[in-house]
């Protein structure tokens, strides 16, 4: 079944008055925006699902490396490691690190201003990526 916009319009001409009226089919146009209203709260739903993410993986994270940190801490203490020991010692303590500024940056992730939240391909984009990546210079 089509959509269709009716629209008229009275106006002077001469002495006379023109009644013109225009019929428009704008099923496509309607198609267009339900579409388009669908795409929106569709991105809203991602939206509000990747922050409940971000808030999972800060709120876990930190719960599981502690375990890790506390196992190195013993290592280090007890001392008597050969030098292969010693490397995965070192390895863990840096990726435990790099995790932990990674939980930082998770916690900071909402201090972006709505209006820098941008969706990709939008000029601000790229500057908010660039901005993350900063804080996640690990």
């Amino acid at each position: 079944m089509a959509e269709v916009e009716f629209v008229s319009n009275v106006y002077q001409v001469d002495q006379s008055q023109i009644i013109q009226c225009n019929i428009r089919d704008i099923t496509e146009s309607s198609r267009l925006e339900r579409q388009a209203f669908e795409q929106a709260e569709a991105l809203a739903d991602l939206h509000r699902r990747k922050d409940e993410f971000l808030a999972i993986v800060s709120h876990e994270l930190p719960q599981s490396s502690t375990p890790i940190l506390n196992a190195m801490h013993i290592l280090r203490v007890h001392g008597s490691e050969n030098p292969i020991q010693q490397q995965a010692r070192s390895i863990i303590e840096r990726q435990v690190g790099q995790l932990a500024r990674l939980v930082d940056t998770c916690w900071k992730f909402p201090v972006l201003a709505p209006e820098e939240s941008t969706s990709p391909g939008t000029p601000g984009h790229q500057s908010i990526v660039e901005r993350l990546w900063s804080r996640c210079a690990l």
